[in-house]
C-alpha cells in the first residue's frame, strides 16, 4: 500500500501533541505530596516511578522523559532535577 503526503501531514500532530498529554497523564496519575512534576513534563510513555515512604521527587520545567524509564526512590532520599 503506498501512502500519500496526505496521510503523513494529517498524521505528524499524534508525533506532536500525543507526548503532550502522556505527559498531563502521567501528572494526574502521579498526583501526591510526594511527587512534584513541574511545568511542560513530556514523555513518550507513562513511566513507572517507586517511592518508599518518606521520599520525594520534583522536577523542574520542560522535562522530557523518552521510553522505558523507571524511577525508584528508597531511604528516604530525594531526586531533585532542575535546570
Amino acid at each position: 500500500m503506498i501512502y500519500s503526503n496526505n496521510y503523513d501531514r494529517n498524521h505528524k500532530w499524534v508525533f506532536k501533541y500525543l507526548p503532550i498529554f502522556k505527559g498531563f497523564i502521567t501528572k494526574i496519575i502521579y498526583n501526591g505530596q510526594c511527587i512534584k512534576l513541574g511545568k511542560n513534563f513530556v514523555t513518550n510513555t507513562i513511566p513507572k516511578i517507586v517511592i518508599d515512604k518518606g521520599c520525594f521527587l520534583f522536577t523542574g520545567n520542560n522535562v522530557l522523559i523518552r521510553e522505558h524509564v523507571e524511577i525508584r526512590i528508597h531511604k528516604k532520599s530525594k531526586i531533585i532535577n532542575n535546570r
